[in-house]
């Protein structure tokens, strides 16, 4: 008689991480490590006062103070969540947008007697200061999110 004979625990096990991949528990698993790396990468994005990939933020015309962190208003404003399909980001607060890509604010006009105010009375141009990693991330937001899935991945598939 021939064949093979032995203990198919092993493979046993390896072909119910499988299935368990094939409902999608590793893609739910990556999706919910990704938003908390992308999360970080925010809140590094705003203790470094830098873009995720290197840049350091634009100062602040004839203003003093740091850019982005006066109020703590918009980094608090961030919601990281896994979706279906990926990671979702979203802010809070209106100005968000306008400092992640940056912008031209238009003079606001308010009949001859206007007021003039502190911010945007003039118009002007807003530098983009990115917070949020994009698809043309540097070396460092994109390596830490290959070392997340990674860890996923291995963790998967070494389970026992």
């Amino acid at each position: 008689m021939s064949g093979v004979r032995g203990d198919d625990g092993k493979l046993r096990a390896l072909m119910e991480r499988l299935l368990r991949a094939t409902r999608g528990e590793v893609a739910q698993q990556l999706r919910r490590e990704l938003a908390k790396q992308t999360r970080e990468e925010i809140d590094r994005a705003f203790r470094e006062r830098r873009s995720p990939d290197g840049p350091s933020w634009k100062p602040r015309k004839g203003k003093g103070g740091a850019p982005l962190v006066e109020s703590g208003a918009l980094r608090s404003g961030f919601d990281v969540s896994a979706t279906n399909d990926g990671v979702a980001v979203s802010n809070r607060v209106a100005y968000a947008s306008v400092h992640q890509h940056g912008g031209r604010i238009r003079r606001r006009r308010r009949g001859k007697a206007r007021k003039r105010q502190a911010f945007g009375a003039r118009g002007g141009v807003i530098p983009a200061r990115p917070m949020v990693p994009s698809s043309r991330w540097g070396p460092g937001p994109t390596s830490r999110l290959r070392a997340v899935a990674s860890r996923v991945v291995r963790k998967f598939l070494h389970a026992g």
